[in-house]
C-alpha cells in the first residue's frame, strides 16, 4: 500500500468517487479519467464483474471484482494482472505519464489484489 500510494495520489486516484446506480451502472472518476460501465454479478462466485468503458463509447475491458464492506467503507479490489491492463488502457487513453510508474510497480505483485478502499458519501 505504501508503493502504491505515491502513485495512487499523482494519478489522481486519491480522489477517485465511484458512484453505482440502481440500475448497475456504475462510474469511476478520477481527476484525468472518467470511467463508465456495467456491474453484474456472478452467480457462482458471488464476486462482482465490472464491464468499463472510457468516454462512455470505448470498451476498455472487463474485470473480477472483490468487494469487501465494512460500515461506510468498502474495499474494492482486483486481480493485478487485470487492474494493470485497465490502468494501462486508461492511461493511453488519457494520455498521463504516471500510469507507466504505477503499472511497473503492480507488475511486481503478480498473482495478489490491489485497489481502492473508499467512504460512503450521502
Amino acid at each position: 500500500e505504501a508503493k502504491l500510494a505515491p502513485y495512487y495520489k499523482t494519478a489522481g486516484l486519491t480522489s477517485l468517487v465511484m458512484t453505482i446506480n440502481a440500475d448497475s451502472t456504475f462510474t469511476f472518476k478520477a481527476r484525468m479519467i472518467t470511467l463508465n460501465g456495467t456491474i453484474t454479478r456472478d452467480s457462482e462466485s458471488g464476486n462482482f464483474i465490472f464491464n468499463f468503458k472510457a468516454f462512455k463509447k470505448i470498451k476498455v475491458g472487463s474485470m473480477e471484482g472483490f468487494i469487501v464492506m465494512n460500515g461506510n467503507r468498502m474495499e474494492l479490489t482486483f486481480d493485478v494482472t487485470k487492474l494493470m491492463t485497465l490502468v494501462e488502457k486508461a492511461g493511453s487513453l488519457s494520455g498521463n505519464s504516471t500510469i507507466k510508474g504505477l503499472t511497473a510497480i503492480l507488475q511486481q505483485y503478480d498473482g495478489m489484489t490491489a485497489g481502492f478502499e473508499l467512504q460512503r458519501q450521502d
